[in-house]
């Protein structure tokens, strides 16, 4: 969970995308192209549950397809990342 909160800026995509345009901006520039892009495809990775559930996955010791699964179902139900 720590990486997951590391990367994932807020805690979720919209806290993310927020973070990115208070720091390069809300309107894209010749300036600020490559880091707001660069900082907006971190958060639409780093905020995934699929990404989440993976990293949780790491450490699983049985029936981990199942595990994953059910992870993404469950968290992805309840709106988790977004």
């Amino acid at each position: 969970m720590a990486t997951f909160y590391a990367n994932c800026t807020g805690g979720s995509y919209p806290a993310c995308k927020n973070a990115c345009e208070n720091k390069y901006g809300t309107t894209v520039t010749t300036t600020n192209l490559a880091g707001l892009n660069s900082c907006l495809t971190s958060c639409n990775t780093s905020c995934n549950v699929s990404t989440f559930c993976f990293q949780l996955s790491q450490s699983c010791k049985s029936d981990c397809d199942s595990y994953m699964t059910n992870c993404v179902l469950i968290l992805g139900a309840t709106g988790f990342g977004q």
